[in-house]
């Protein structure tokens, strides 16, 4: 062999070896993708789970009901709630319990797109539900009365700007 037929032999080596690494590349990303998605739908399907149980179906209704009757009062579901604690303790123990319930699942959506492991449209799908102006209107301002943590107005945040508002009418008005 030749010097010139040694080096053609190693530039063909190389652009073959390229050629599949470039594959490996592709079959890599796929798979990568793949995954993504396989977790997206594992996470969502937990968290849609919990957001249709029984226990979260009395919290956003009784939570609806307790700002529908007292937000021609009131400026806020705060100031209602603060005012409802005065008078019933043990209903206004119920009320917070509802709300930190709606507020952890609306968080933990935010919480796992800021980590990473889900995407913006998994996040978009989990929170476009009725509960999310219940969330922002009642629930959150509830939970932050007790609670005002910074990173809880970064989560509000997020989810402010994958979705403003679910925009139905939850409260019967």
């Amino acid at each position: 062999m030749t010097a010139d037929n040694i080096a053609l032999a190693s530039v063909l080596f190389a652009a073959v070896s390229a050629f599949f690494s470039a594959i490996a590349a592709v079959a890599s990303l796929v798979e990568t993708r793949r995954v993504a998605r396989a977790s997206d739908s594992t996470i969502y399907l937990e968290l849609f789970r919990e957001y249709r149980s029984p226990e979260m179906d009395v919290a956003l209704d009784s939570l609806a009901k307790f700002w529908s009757e007292r937000q021609r009062e009131h400026a806020s579901a705060a100031d209602a709630f603060l005012e409802y604690r005065e008078h019933n303790p043990d209903g206004a123990a119920t009320i917070r319990r509802q709300s930190r319930m709606l507020v952890t699942h609306f968080n933990s959506v935010a919480r796992l797109m800021i980590a990473g492991l889900i995407s913006r449209r998994t996040a978009r799908i989990l929170i476009t539900f009725p509960g999310l102006d219940i969330y922002y209107d009642v629930a959150a301002p509830i939970v932050r009365l007790e609670n005002p943590q910074p990173e809880f107005s970064a989560y509000i945040a997020i989810l402010k700007r994958i979705r403003p508002k679910y925009s139905g009418d939850f409260y019967g008005n």
